[in-house]
């Protein structure tokens, strides 16, 4: 009785390439196009709680981009560090908060479609004196997106960093 042997073509030709290929596909899946991100603060309360894992989209298109659209940002002045925010604002458009009620091009933002998270009580300044409480006028420069955290009180947003340039948006929420 003859024993087959086995060969380099018969075993890593048929398996092991495919398999090979397959990780490598999806690693650089992983990496590259959809990546998964813990929420680890409560910056987007309540429409990301601190706990829940959001995926990224890194292959968007800018233009797609609509007010409203949750975004993965990279600031490249701020080094290891990302927000993830909402559209509020994108070129042309004005944007000022009245009160804690952020408005576009004169009109409040629908509070169904724009879940902002805001305190009644602030323990260290009162209502009046919240530097988020109110922000004059600005248009949107070209190039540029206005975004905002849901949760106000705590959230790192274009009220501290300014105009989010187009560059630094990285990704879209999925």
């Amino acid at each position: 009785m003859r024993r087959s042997s086995s060969t380099f073509s018969t075993i890593l030709l048929p398996w092991g390439i495919p398999l090979a290929l397959g990780v490598l596909i999806a690693l650089f899946f992983q990496h590259s196009v959809i990546v998964p991100i813990s929420i680890s603060n409560s910056h987007m309360s309540p429409t990301l709680p601190k706990g829940k894992t959001v995926y990224i989209r890194k292959w968007f298109s800018q233009k797609a981009l609509l007010v409203g659209d949750l975004v993965y940002v990279e600031p490249k002045d701020i080094t290891d560090r990302y927000f993830i925010g909402r559209i509020v604002g994108k070129p042309g458009d004005r944007i000022e908060i009245k009160s804690r009620i952020p408005y576009r091009n004169g009109l409040p933002l629908d509070p169904v479609l724009f879940p902002f998270l805001t305190k009644d009580k602030i323990t260290i300044l009162p209502k009046e004196k919240s530097q988020s409480d109110h922000t004059e006028p600005r248009i949107v420069p070209e190039k540029t997106f206005y975004i905002l955290a849901d949760n106000l009180e705590e959230g790192i947003d274009s009220r501290e960093l300014g105009f989010i340039p187009d560059a630094e948006v990285k990704g879209k929420v999925w």
